[in-house]
């Protein structure tokens, strides 16, 4: 029908086509001064319909006052008799765009034609120029506000015009936040998806129009679509911006656009959207704020058919949360599912997306129990219910309005309280042990609002961790005892569950929350335990990250933990042939020991507890000098400190037959292989008992230098540390 409309339009158009469409009415003082006492164009006439109640508003004095703001208001007028006049007064910023439009409330013919003055803080008045037509049975105009001023807008009956009633409208129109996007070269980057996406526009002048971009794939169909009272027309475009390739004005709800687009080829396409001004202003508003909604175009999904109470997908729900991903993918497509249900048993179905569902419950013969629109989240559906008895049951899921897209369908069956309850509160809570062993607990959150409140005694040294296993979104809430939030923890679990890994400030009593994201029910299990931090020597946990340590005949040790049950501390040492190396461990943990070659993976010897109460003690004689690798670990569940501690049995002897010689500034010493020497320091000095310093290191039995002293002793030092 709008069509025709148009089609009428544009004839009527064409026939007028002297009238402007951008017009100026000034009264007979064009940009010149007018007193207020000169603007009244009233001659009374017998009333016709009764006066509105914004009268007496017909004078410049008695304008209506007008607050204007971006949402569209509106006000019930009459042009009571024929030569009546109604004033209105504006004020606003610099800058501001208003816009301002009437229609005529049937039966009525009301012609009317406007003026704008723009009033001075003088008190004078200037007829100012708007754009828009400012004639006719419908006015559409807007007024650009100059800044220091008010508007006086006079509103009169036109020629042919009769009394009768109107509807004002006035709103501020601005630019939107995408601006510039006025051209094929200045558009806005849109990426199309199965979820629909939602962007605020206006078109916020007669002219202006928004372009967009997206990269459209062969085959694959698009949906775009506009949302608001304003009359806009959708033209396809290549990404040339000009070659024209499919448009639509109306196929959306009232003047709205709604265009499925499916591209040949994978390119850029561009997209431009733009009023209708100058076809239908005479039944549409041509300007305002619109949304702009696009997504890839729901097609059928692998349920279908399903779309009656003889054509369904059979659910088996059960108390594990089930998901399937449908669509709706027409304007009248219903997604049907039977289930069987029991009598003594709770029910919840509900939907997660961007498109706006509803559901409806029915038993197995057609009867109605039960249905439901926005209990969701958003737009989503959530419907809990019970059943009359045990049977089978048929569940509709349809878009509200004719929507159409993706959505997910989740069902299950409401758990039963678990036996911890009541825990729902921070006084009514369960009382849990942490420890360094793993431990759980079996719940449920049955109900939307149910929670799970626990408490536990922390210590400021240890790191505690609580996790979940489950099916269902949970979401858990750390508080000290005064109920102060501490932290929380979402989704850092394993899908969505939450994971909290946390230290307390100081030792005392806690609490924990446990709740299901968005009123999620359900069975879920909680784990807990607690670890160390972990200390200065990590990562050590594998034989490619290790502790690298230097062996010596003086005791050294180093503090280690196990912050987690079941971690591995290794270590790495160059080990001499013919020395003897002690390894052994002190504290309260429970440690042992490994012995590999240096590969990490050829084990030579372990040892548990040969030393002091749980701690290993370990001996080791190397026959080749190599580097080798250390391995330590705790009790499989072992969570704590212990020292680890390592020497060798030393006892190198003195290099014999140390020979000297000298050609020119050069030195060579020379002298007999060291059983268990690494390597040999050189030192030197002029004093045969004391001063010696190094001045050279080697592995081999020979050593040559330069003379640096003109009467030097030298000595030969054997080590088992290899060359620097």
């Amino acid at each position: 029908m709008k069509t025709n409309l148009k089609l009428l339009c544009t004839l009527l158009f064409l026939i007028a086509a002297v009238l402007p469409v951008f017009a100026v009415f000034p009264d007979s003082k064009p940009q010149e001064q007018i007193q207020a006492s000169e603007l009244s164009s009233e001659n009374r006439e017998p009333t016709r319909v009764n006066q509105d109640i914004y009268e007496p508003d017909n004078t410049a004095t008695d304008a209506t006052s007008l607050g204007a703001n971006e949402a569209p208001q509106i006000q019930h007028h009459t042009m009571h008799v024929e030569s009546d006049v109604d004033w209105y007064v504006l004020g606003g910023n610099l800058g501001d765009k208003f816009h301002i439009y009437t229609t005529t409330v049937y039966p009525s013919v009301v012609r009317m034609c406007v003026n704008v003055y723009r009033r001075a803080y003088n008190g004078t008045y200037t007829s100012v120029n708007y754009e828009g037509i400012g004639y006719g049975e419908r006015i559409d105009i807007t007024i650009t506000h100059e800044g220091n001023c008010g508007y006086l807008i006079e509103l009169l009956s036109s020629y042919g015009g009769e009394a009768g009633s109107y509807e004002f409208w006035y709103q501020t129109i601005q630019p939107d936040s995408y601006e510039p996007d006025n051209s094929a070269s200045q558009f806005t980057t849109i990426s199309p998806s199965r979820d629909l996406q939602i962007e605020n526009h206006t078109l916020h002048t007669y002219t202006d129009n928004d372009w967009y971009r997206f990269y459209g794939y062969a085959g694959v169909s698009y949906l775009f679509y506009s949302t608001g009272p304003v009359d806009i027309d959708l033209g396809v475009f290549g990404d040339d911006g000009t070659t024209d390739l499919t448009h639509d004005y109306d196929s959306g709800d009232d003047y709205n656009f709604r265009k499925v687009f499916t591209p040949t080829a994978d390119a850029y396409y561009k997209l431009w959207v733009k009023s209708c001004w100058g076809l239908e202003h005479s039944f549409s508003t041509p300007i305002g704020y619109y949304g702009f909604c696009y997504s890839l175009n729901p097609i059928s999904d692998d349920y279908e058919p399903d779309n009656s109470a003889t054509q369904f997908t059979v659910i088996p729900v059960s108390t594990n949360n089930q998901t399937q991903n449908h669509t709706l993918h027409s304007n009248d497509d219903q997604d049907w599912y039977r289930f069987y249900g029991y009598a003594d048993r709770i029910y919840q179905f509900y939907s997660t997306s961007t498109t706006d569902t509803q559901i409806y419950l029915y038993d197995d013969y057609g009867t109605l129990i039960d249905w439901d629109d926005n209990d969701g989240d958003g737009n989503n559906f959530y419907l809990r219910s019970s059943l009359p008895g045990d049977g089978f049951y048929k569940v509709k899921v349809v878009g509200n309005a004719g929507a159409t897209g993706f959505y997910w369908f989740s069902y299950s069956e409401v758990p039963a309280q678990d036996i911890d309850e009541p825990d729902n509160s921070a006084t009514q809570f369960t009382v849990i042990g942490v420890s360094s062993l793993n431990q759980t607990q079996d719940h449920t959150l049955h109900t939307n609002t149910d929670q799970d409140w626990f408490r536990i005694y922390g210590y400021t040294d240890r790191l505690y961790r609580f996790w979940s296993t489950s099916t269902i979104d949970t979401q858990i809430y750390l508080y000290d005892d005064y109920g102060t939030l501490l932290d929380w923890d979402d989704n850092d679990g394993t899908g969505s569950n939450f994971y909290l890994q946390f230290s307390v400030p100081e030792n005392g009593y806690y609490k924990l929350k446990v709740v299901g994201s968005s009123g999620a029910t359900g069975y879920y299990t909680l784990n807990w335990n607690y670890g160390l931090f972990p200390d200065n020597f990590e990562p050590d946990d594998s034989a490619t990250q290790y502790t690298a340590i230097s062996v010596s005949s003086t005791l050294q040790s180093q503090i280690h933990n196990f912050h987690n049950a079941g971690e591995q501390d290794w270590f790495r040492f160059y080990g001499t042939a013919g020395l003897t190396y002690n390894f052994f461990s002190t504290g309260n943990s429970d440690t042992r020991i490994y012995l590999y070659e240096d590969n990490g993976s050829s084990q030579l010897d372990w040892n548990d507890n040969d030393g002091e109460d749980w701690n290993y003690s370990l001996q080791f004689t190397p026959t080749t000098n190599n580097y080798y690798k250390l391995k330590v670990n705790g009790y499989p569940t072992q969570v704590g400190t212990y020292v680890f501690n390592y020497l060798y049995n030393a006892d190198l002897s003195t290099p014999a037959n140390v020979n000297l010689s000298i050609v020119g500034t050069s030195l060579t010493i020379t002298w007999d292989e060291v059983a268990g020497a690494v390597s040999y320091q050189i030192e030197a000095s002029a004093d045969p008992y004391s001063g010696f310093a190094v001045i050279g290191t080697t592995g081999s039995t020979s050593w040559t230098g330069t003379i640096t002293l003109d009467r030097g002793f030298y000595r030969i030092r054997a080590t088992d540390t290899p060359v620097p």
